[in-house]
């Protein structure tokens, strides 16, 4: 089994042999991806998204 954690800020993932699981920084599950490139597109998806809200 390959388990990986990585870190991006507000957001971590961890990779899984079946699928990738973004957590948000309480640690509460996000969103259950079936890659580690889907979970890290999401991840600057919602980056992108808070820096815009904070723009506003």
């Amino acid at each position: 089994m390959r388990l990986s954690v990585r870190n991006s800020g507000r957001y971590s993932y961890i990779v899984f042999a079946s699928e990738t699981v973004v957590f948000d920084d309480y640690g509460k599950p996000v969103i259950k991806c079936p890659t580690e490139a889907e979970a890290v597109e999401y991840i600057m998806n919602r980056l992108e998204s808070e820096v815009i809200q904070d723009d506003i």
